[in-house]
């Protein structure tokens, strides 16, 4: 088994200064702010938005290490499917299916794909940044 994953999962509504509480955890030695990681399979996400140090995502020196990692180049059929199981259990309606599951072999296979390639994430992330914790400011508490 591997070793856990910390992470520090920030909630709360749009707007709520998650981003400057994120910076400012990102300062402290051992802590790596990786974002809103819950957008991140968002349409164009990944092809539009820009890496705090001003680069495209999927060419910033840390990001593209990271993405390369666990998913090779960018393939939009792919974040799509990605974004679909995400919705379909991180939207109220499918909460209580995520938590009454006794296992997540319980748990549709494109679920099940998309919590691997998320642990996969978080797993390359803390490698990347050489981290022992993460903080994720996604807010949506589901």
């Amino acid at each position: 088994m591997s070793a856990p994953i910390r992470i520090l999962f920030v909630t709360g509504n749009s707007r709520s200064g998650s981003t400057v509480l994120g910076a400012a955890l990102n300062q402290v030695n051992g802590v790596f702010c990786a974002g809103e990681m819950q957008r991140i399979w968002d349409e164009g996400w990944l092809t539009d938005e820009c890496c705090s140090c001003r680069a495209p995502i999927l060419s910033c020196s840390f990001w593209s290490p990271v993405f390369g990692q666990i998913i090779g180049s960018y393939d939009a059929k792919l974040a799509k499917e990605l974004r679909q199981a995400r919705d379909s259990f991180v939207k109220p309606r499918g909460l209580p299916r995520l938590l009454t599951s006794r296992s997540l072999d319980s748990l549709p296979a494109n679920v099940r794909n998309y919590l691997d390639v998320t642990e996969r994430l978080y797993r390359a992330i803390q490698e990347h940044a050489g981290c022992r914790l993460i903080v994720d400011t996604s807010k949506y508490p589901t």
